[in-house]
């Protein structure tokens, strides 16, 4: 399985919102779910709190995934 973190567009009630989530592939690359929820950061390590905010900070410059419903 193949994830990764990316912002995914939240609407309801015609109000729109943002969270960071994780994102789970297709073998084809298609998105077959996400989080509903944004992520928490949390590890092991403080090292892993670096590598889990390192990750959040290049999904900004991806593009934006609507939300499944």
């Amino acid at each position: 399985m193949t994830w990764n973190h990316r912002v995914v567009k939240f609407t309801e009630d015609g109000d729109d919102w943002y969270a960071v989530c994780e994102v789970y592939y297709n073998e084809d690359g298609t998105i077959y779910a996400h989080t509903q929820d944004g992520i928490r950061v949390s590890g092991e390590s403080v090292e892993d709190l670096k590598e889990t905010l390192e990750r959040m900070l290049r999904c900004l410059d991806q593009g934006i995934v609507e939300a499944m419903k």
